[in-house]
């Protein structure tokens, strides 16, 4: 099950580089997805911590503001992640159940298709959603997969700090 959500995880990535990096064509986008791929592997084993939803996790994470300041996202990107939430954040993941938590996560996973196929972004404040995409992707895949409130819990921590470190 572990080495299946990793290569569905390296799929997504190697997406992800290829709608949203296509001006990287002198080797870097491979340097970026080996780097990614070994940052999510050296975490991947470690539970979030959501007693500290805004502050240890995200920044065990590599979330980090710009300056103090909130990257700046695309209207795209930005209306993705307001309907990610907006039908999420607040799920009493407990009462859907196991279905329909796999429901929810299929749900998410059609708009983080929609995410990456309208991708525009370039820059430092893309490469900041790529690190938080990392972390979001694979937790969105296990609820698809699970269905668990535990992995629901993860998904809504990270659909939460969402607008702490994105504008």
């Amino acid at each position: 099950m572990k080495s299946l959500l990793v290569i569905c995880c390296l799929m997504i990535a190697a997406l992800l580089l290829i709608s949203c990096s296509g001006e990287n064509t002198d080797g870097q986008a491979e340097n970026v997805e080996q780097a990614e791929h070994a940052e999510h592997a050296e975490h991947s084993d470690h539970p979030q911590h959501a007693e500290h939803p805004h502050t240890d996790a995200a920044e065990g994470d590599g979330l980090v503001l710009n300056d103090g300041a909130k990257w700046q996202m695309d209207d795209h990107t930005r209306a993705s992640f307001v309907k990610m939430a907006d039908s999420f954040v607040k799920v009493d993941a407990a009462a859907l159940g196991t279905d329909g938590l796999k429901l929810a996560g299929d749900g998410l996973k059609v708009e983080l298709e929609g995410l990456i196929q309208g991708c525009t972004m370039s820059g430092a404040d893309h490469d900041q959603l790529h690190v938080y995409l990392m972390k979001y992707i694979p937790s969105v895949t296990a609820l698809q997969e699970t269905g668990s409130v535990e992995d629901a819990k993860q998904v809504q921590h990270y659909l939460s700090i969402y607008g702490d470190y994105f504008e």
